[in-house]
């Protein structure tokens, strides 16, 4: 049986991707001292897989808040 999975986001971030310097993953916040993941364009199983390995929280852009990945 297939399960879906819903991330949601409590405290999106206010600052502007598009102002981050650019970096392989994404874009690194000089505010936050962190490097921000764009997830816009991946697949939800990679997204899930990312994820789901990571012991700590993430920084990361999404097309949509609340988003049900099937």
């Amino acid at each position: 049986m297939k399960t879906n999975s819903i991330i949601l986001i409590s405290n999106p971030c206010s600052e502007q991707f598009s102002t981050f310097e650019q970096t392989t993953a994404g874009g690194f916040s000089n505010l936050c001292e962190k490097e921000v993941i764009d997830f816009r364009h991946i697949p939800d199983k990679a997204l899930l897989d990312y994820l789901q390995s990571k012991k700590e929280n993430s920084c990361g852009i999404l097309n949509h808040l609340d988003y049900i990945l099937l």
